[in-house]
């Protein structure tokens, strides 16, 4: 609850003055989408981890958010975990996605690190 009072509470504030004062009534546009600047190692770096997150989520048919979802991605390509200790330093990644694909993660984040390369 904190988090959404952090991100739209100022522009709601804004909003309910603005509708006090006013004869025509304002609505905000929620949810605002936070606008990442991804260089284009990182964005590469995504592709890799959805295309090999799509074809272990085929193998185990289970849905693909639940290997890695977007956020998880997107910290791992940030912060580029070198091993498996340093995985526990992205928070959104479960003690049971690093225990089961842990090792293939950091096999992918070490294998791109200076080359294009498809999944394992």
């Amino acid at each position: 609850m904190e988090k959404q009072i952090d991100m739209y509470g100022k522009e709601i504030i804004k909003v309910i003055k603005k509708n006090i004062t006013s004869s025509k009534i304002f609505f905000p546009n929620f949810p605002k989408t936070r606008q990442l600047n991804l260089n284009h190692r990182d964005a590469e770096l995504i592709a890799i981890l959805k295309n090999w997150r799509n074809e272990i989520s085929k193998q185990l048919n289970i849905s693909p958010s639940l290997v890695l979802n977007k956020t998880t991605m997107i910290e791992l390509s940030i912060k580029k975990p070198k091993n498996i200790d340093d995985l526990n330093n992205i928070k959104e990644i479960r003690n049971w996605q690093k225990n089961v694909f842990g090792n293939d993660i950091i096999k992918i984040l070490n294998k791109s690190g200076g080359e294009n390369c498809e999944f394992l």
